[in-house]
């Protein structure tokens, strides 16, 4: 075995171990007796509420990048390549695998590696822009003129900083002016300001259903527990941010903590907060499998 595909076990093995110790502490933080309890109770309704937001993040998200694309591949087919790339990123255990799948099955379908890649880098950019804007907004509320607020340029000059790196490595790639110049065209073609703002209002509305989820989740737990709405937002983009910086896939374990973190800074226990966080992204992967699974065979069926 190379340096390199040791380094890369490593890397696999310390990020699985860092996102099993922050799940294992939120689990032990509710306790596997208030667990049951809370299972046992559910509240039916706002599970289908949560499933029900779960499945529109899941079609805005799909709507957003078929935008981006600029192409004429329907919105089934999208679908299908967001969900795919989405679970080979947990199962691989290495970030930015599940992007690089979402290229190579696009790739696969006639669609140029430098289109595919340009919609990924503005969703992500959209992204960052919309989680940033609103954890400003709510950290300009929250904190007090007077105290120190030097922390919110903190994430900006993070992602400068992965800006530089990335930049630094493609500069040492073989054939880089020709995959910048590819990709500089495709960027030029797709990022149309009509296009542009049909992929913003997605983007706003990925979030808001992201945060409805986790809103309702909370309040399938428990109702009348102190769940907001404003609070689940917020626990969501800085999720995004706090998981995008920490290189975990998928931010698993990260963004949990995150989430509930957040969430308990109104009157939610943390403790159920840490079940809630948990039991959403369960839900998301089980969601994302059972409808791949039924597209996949629905497919096969007709083929």
């Amino acid at each position: 075995m190379s340096y390199r595909q040791r380094a890369f076990q490593f890397l696999r093995y310390a990020l699985l171990s860092l996102s099993v110790s922050l799940l294992l502490y939120l689990i032990v933080q509710a306790g596997v007796d208030e667990i049951l309890l809370r299972l046992s109770e559910v509240h039916i309704g706002w599970l289908l509420l949560t499933f029900a937001c779960m499945w529109g993040n899941l079609c805005s998200a799909a709507l957003r990048y078929q935008c981006l694309l600029a192409t004429r591949v329907s919105f089934l087919r999208v679908l299908e390549v967001i969900m795919a790339s989405f679970l080979l990123n947990y199962g691989s255990m290495v970030q930015g695998l599940g992007l690089g799948a979402k290229v190579g099955i696009l790739k696969a379908r006639q669609i140029p590696v430098s289109q595919s890649s340009a919609g990924i880098w503005l969703e992500v950019c959209l992204d960052v822009l919309i989680c940033s804007s609103i954890v400003t907004v709510f950290l300009f509320v929250a904190v007090e003129r007077d105290s120190n607020s030097g922390n919110i340029f903190i994430i900006p000059l993070l992602f400068v900083l992965a800006a530089s790196v990335t930049i630094a490595i493609i500069y040492r790639l073989p054939g880089r002016f020709e995959l910048i110049g590819n990709f500089l065209i495709a960027l030029r073609e797709v990022a149309s300001l009509d296009r542009l703002s049909r992929a913003l209002i997605f983007t706003v509305g990925n979030w808001l259903t992201a945060a409805a989820g986790l809103y309702c989740m909370l309040n399938t737990l428990q109702t009348n527990a102190g769940a907001e709405l404003g609070l689940s937002l917020l626990a969501m983009t800085s999720g995004f941010l706090t998981g995008l910086i920490s290189m975990v896939p998928g931010g698993i374990g990260v963004r949990e903590l995150t989430w509930s973190y957040v969430v308990s800074q109104g009157a939610y226990p943390f403790e159920l907060a840490g079940l809630a966080a948990i039991l959403y992204r369960i839900l998301t992967i089980f969601l994302v499998s059972l409808t791949l699974a039924v597209t996949t065979l629905r497919e096969s069926r007709e083929s």
